[in-house]
């Protein structure tokens, strides 16, 4: 790899880290301004965080992208699955862990307010157990964190990749077109939300966007294969999540940053996206009990409650999330088979 495509390489990434970033804080900003019906309703602000919840569609096309784009560097294999997931559940699963701890004692410590009006605190030991494995939603448990039902998602993507990215990356064309399309495909074939196959479409699309950029793929059939994926997610969910996975996808192929600064709250996205909910979200859950709140008062709640959920996930990666991202990077495939340093990827 040259210094040239290592820089192209470099600013794709910062390119990622930047739409990670921003999907991670457009998710906490619907979460802030819409998770409790009590803050606002049908205010100014609460009319734009309405549609933060379209970060989930770039989270998903993202990872299409990241995950193949780290395989390849890291010259996987079929014989590297195993060492490929325990990469990634060392990569995620102690901030995850940790935010479930994080939100069990948040949550008992909430019940214990004179204030406190919620269900009584109570914690199943058998829907705890479901999140080893990201299985609460397959058994019909809810999660201790709301959002967390996107993580199984994602393992699940893991488990697919971790057999099916040598089809995405096989020297036949067709042999990669049925693999992205079979993915894409499954939107159509499955509406149910815990299942992979249904959000198929999403992961296509970053798989697509990953084939052109490895030069595997010219751009008037990836430009197709994005209108065709946009078309099915359209019909599958909605036309606003057709267009931002379809734009997700095209900026990850054709856009690069110069700039790494641009791209910090990369950093923090996964962080962020695990903390907002229990943290930021008990901020409006305490704002919420003052009387006499003004249009202005409840936009100072959502500034404050970002703040900290910003702060909450900075102290989160440099305790917990950053360890397991050096410890993770630390389990490599066969040498002589990599292709480049290995990539971070969430």
């Amino acid at each position: 790899m040259n210094a040239s495509s290592s820089s192209s390489a470099g600013t794709r990434l910062h390119t990622v880290d930047a739409l990670r970033g921003l999907a991670a804080l457009a998710v906490a900003f619907f979460h802030t301004t819409s998770g409790n019906p009590s803050l606002m309703t049908g205010e100014p602000l609460q009319q734009v965080g309405q549609w933060g919840w379209l970060g989930v569609d770039v989270f998903f096309v993202i990872s299409g992208f990241v995950i193949p784009f780290a395989l390849e560097r890291g010259g996987y294999h079929w014989r590297d699955a195993g060492r490929f997931i325990t990469k990634r559940v060392v990569r995620i699963d102690p901030p995850y862990f940790a935010t479930i701890v994080l939100a069990i004692a948040l949550g008992w410590l909430s019940a214990q307010m004179p204030s406190f009006r919620g269900k009584p605190f109570a914690v199943d030991a058998g829907t705890l157990a479901l999140h080893v494995g990201y299985l609460v939603d397959i058994a019909g448990r809810a999660w201790s964190v709301p959002a967390f039902w996107t993580l199984a998602l994602e393992f699940q993507f893991y488990l697919a990749m971790a057999l099916l990215f040598p089809l995405v990356r096989h020297e036949r064309g067709w042999v990669r077109a049925l693999t992205i399309g079979a993915f894409a495909l499954g939107t159509l074939a499955l509406r149910e939300r815990p299942y992979l196959p249904t959000w198929g479409g999403w992961f296509a699309l970053g798989m697509l966007a990953h084939t052109y950029r490895a030069g595997r793929l010219a751009r008037a059939p990836f430009v197709a294969g994005v209108l065709a994926c946009g078309m099915i997610i359209g019909v599958a969910a909605t036309p606003a999540q057709a267009v931002v996975a379809a734009c997700t996808a095209l900026v990850i192929a054709f856009v690069a940053l110069e700039r790494p600064r641009l791209a910090l709250l990369g950093t923090l996205s996964y962080s962020l996206y695990l903390v907002h909910e229990p943290i930021g979200g008990r901020v409006v859950n305490f704002a919420v009990h003052f009387a006499n709140r003004s249009a202005w008062t409840n936009a100072g709640v959502v500034l404050v409650s970002l703040a900290v959920s910003l702060v909450s996930a900075w102290v989160m990666y440099r305790l917990v999330e950053g360890p397991s991202q050096r410890l993770s990077s630390r389990i490599r495939y066969a040498p002589d088979r990599a292709t480049a340093p290995t990539v971070s990827a969430s």
